[in-house]
């Protein structure tokens, strides 16, 4: 048995060890340079570019969890915003209701989330191909109206909402976001250079033959959707907090379902700095086109989207590697 998972983790290679290698220090510096940007901008930037600088790091937390699931094993999940929501709902109520102190309502979102994910993978993750995106929608619609139904009214106040009242600044949420992204980045790398990763892998690449390496490969996703619904959750609840109000129409809005993944493809999916540099540029592009063409900031994604089809269906990384810009090597 270990033989066959060995020729399963094989199979993902590609590429020259020392390219591997060069890529992987070249990655983990630009994402240093990036991070200490970050860390330094409340002093380099005013209130309302921090504020900008906020959302590029919770779209960057978006996109990354979902190619945690989606990224490594190709199953596209579209009901990640259920999970952003549920995040946002668990910290809201923990908060309004219960009166926890914000670290620990956060923390409790993220598991909330992961929870939600770990029941609903069960039958979910023995769906396969197009079945399980088409059945995604379904869990994240469905999950919309249960939220706002009357009989969760008591607990999530429907469509009133939840009022939060949070004694915490800004800068404190700004580092706690920034604070996420690394730690989403770092285990998305650490997964990725480990057996576990190839395994996810070699499901990406041809699921059938990885089980017929002895790959369990229901197991492995079931893993990777409840990791990915952890972060999700843990940035909604934290983005909860920013918002200051928590009503089903903000919680679970069409922006969460489609733009990560968007920002996803066009960093490149499968790969770990890909979300951050899709996170990155599209959401400064949001923003611009936002102050500029009012309202028709998600049908510009929509265009984006469909010259990321035509054009770059690899993503940008992907893109400047065809190009010669970085060396060739696996995608993760």
């Amino acid at each position: 048995m270990s033989t066959r998972r060995e020729r399963a983790d094989s199979s993902v290679h590609g590429g020259g060890s020392s390219w591997v290698a060069w890529l992987s220090w070249l990655g983990v510096a630009i994402f240093a340079v990036y991070v200490a940007f970050m860390l330094a901008a409340p002093w380099l930037v005013n209130r309302g570019t921090l504020s900008l600088l906020y959302l590029v790091l919770y779209f960057v937390l978006l996109a990354a969890s979902w190619n945690l699931m989606s990224g490594f094993t190709g199953y596209i999940n579209f009901a990640h915003v259920a999970f952003i929501g549920v995040g946002m709902y668990a910290s809201a109520i923990a908060i309004a209701d219960l009166g926890a102190p914000w670290f620990l309502a956060v923390a409790l979102g993220g598991c909330v989330a992961a929870a939600y994910a770990a029941v609903l993978s069960v039958p979910l993750l023995r769906i396969k191909g197009p079945y399980f995106t088409i059945t995604t929608l379904a869990v994240a619609e469905g999950t919309r109206v249960i939220m706002s139904s009357a009989f969760m009214e008591p607990l999530t106040r429907a469509g009133s909402g939840i009022p939060l009242f949070v004694q915490i600044g800004f800068e404190t949420k700004y580092f706690a976001m920034l604070a996420l992204v690394v730690a989403v980045v770092v285990v998305t790398y650490v997964l990725a250079n480990s057996r576990i990763g190839l395994r996810l892998l070699s499901i990406r690449e041809d699921e059938r033959a990885a089980e017929n390496l002895g790959v369990n490969t229901t197991r492995l996703k079931i893993g990777a959707f409840v990791l990915s619904a952890f972060f999700a959750g843990l940035g909604g609840g934290l983005h909860a907090m920013y918002l200051s109000y928590i009503d089903p129409f903000n919680a679970f809005h069409i922006k969460y379902t489609v733009i990560p993944i968007i920002m996803t493809f066009f960093g490149g999916i499968g790969t770990v700095l890909g979300p951050v540099l899709g996170g990155t540029v599209l959401e400064l592009f949001n923003d611009y086109i936002w102050a500029h063409v009012l309202r028709l900031n998600l049908a510009t994604f929509g265009v984006v989207l469909v010259a990321l089809i035509l054009f770059m269906p690899q993503g940008l990384l992907e893109w400047l590697k065809d190009r010669g810009f970085l060396p060739k090597t696996r995608r993760i």
